[in-house]
């Protein structure tokens, strides 16, 4: 007996160790941060990314630390304009705005968004950060199609594959007017293909849609057999449902950051600060990205099954330089498209 007793104290030290061991494992939060968050009571996320991700992320974010969260969803440049119009009138309404690049940048560079100081920027590359934002997902830029409409064999596998004539008409594509990520596609496409390549592809008649969420829908619902660019958070949540959409990997993809800052003067600076630090931590990153097929920049994430391996992926590398002229002449390359591009 006395051999025995030993042995279940050794197996209880052993547990407190191990759970002493995942603890430690667990991100830790500045309790002064947390209760100052929690004075105030309230988080407000501008998003123009996955309404379910942020959804997603807010929920639990408040059942980890009890604060309440509202989401205002819409494209990137609406985000950024809503914004901006808040500023302006000096009623600002956002804790914390994630948008896809270059549009926090932009806020940065007019001086509207606040140094963040998180402690889990460690966790990610000095390339996907700055003092003032942090790339929180990659969102790839796939093929996507209707496998009802388009058989397997002949679903369009790289980017040229596009200008086939079978797929006159038949291509959506979100509003280059009203989100980045056309017009990042559209430069990575004229570095890597030039401008008869771009010609070509307006002479596809794109089916122009107001958003990402609404192409997605077209597809799926197959009044239209391709999207020349989908998201890959939007390919997860038609998958998800059950829609008859398969997609593709070109060669290269790019990758639209979502950039994710707290603007200055906001309502909530705390709340907003917490919430920034959940979406970081690994926790975060989880809920935020990888249910939602988005590409992490922490180093220690691990992909599930279900997403195409970020290894297999060949990435078109936006350096901080080239976001940066990117951002200087986006307006005369959204003018540029209107050139190339036709609508159908």
């Amino acid at each position: 007996r006395k051999g025995r007793n030993l042995l279940l104290v050794f197996l209880s030290i052993l547990f407190a160790l191990a759970t002493s061991s995942l603890a430690l494992a667990e991100t830790k939060y500045d309790p002064a941060l947390v209760k100052a968050a929690k004075k105030e009571g309230k988080v407000t996320l501008y998003n123009s990314g996955s309404r379910e991700a942020g959804e997603s992320l807010l929920k639990a974010f408040k059942k980890k630390f009890g604060i309440a969260g509202e989401q205002y969803r819409a494209t990137s440049n609406k985000v950024l304009s809503k914004l901006m119009e808040e500023i302006e009138s000096k009623r600002l309404y956002a804790d914390a705005v994630c948008t896809g690049s270059p549009n926090v940048l932009m806020l940065q560079m007019d001086g509207h968004i606040a140094k963040h100081n998180c402690a889990q920027a460690k966790f990610y590359p000095k390339s996907q950060q700055t003092e003032y934002y942090v790339n929180v997902t990659g969102i790839a830029l796939f093929i996507m199609y209707n496998k009802e409409l388009v058989p397997e064999k002949e679903a369009p596998k790289e980017w040229k594959d596009l200008l086939n004539p079978k797929w006159k008409g038949k291509i959506a594509m979100p509003d280059w007017r009203a989100s980045t990520s056309p017009m990042i596609l559209f430069k990575m496409l004229k570095d890597t293909y030039g401008v008869d390549f771009l010609k070509k592809v307006g002479e596809q008649d794109l089916v122009v849609h107001k958003a990402h969420g609404a192409a997605a829908n077209a597809v799926a619902s197959g009044e239209n057999a391709i999207a020349f660019e989908m998201l890959s958070d939007r390919i997860a949540v038609q998958v998800k449902k059950g829609a008859p959409v398969g997609y593709s990997v070109p060669s290269p993809v790019v990758f639209n950051p979502r950039q994710m800052g707290m603007p200055k003067g906001s309502p909530h600076p705390n709340a907003g600060k917490l919430f920034m630090e959940f979406a970081l931590s690994k926790e975060g990153q989880k809920i935020f990205n990888l249910d939602y097929w988005l590409y992490s920049f922490r180093d220690d994430i691990q992909y599930p099954e279900s997403m195409y391996p970020l290894n297999k992926i060949k990435l078109f590398d936006f350096t901080p330089e080239m976001w940066l002229k990117f951002t200087k002449n986006l307006p005369e390359l959204i003018k540029e498209a209107d050139g190339y591009w036709r609508r159908k």
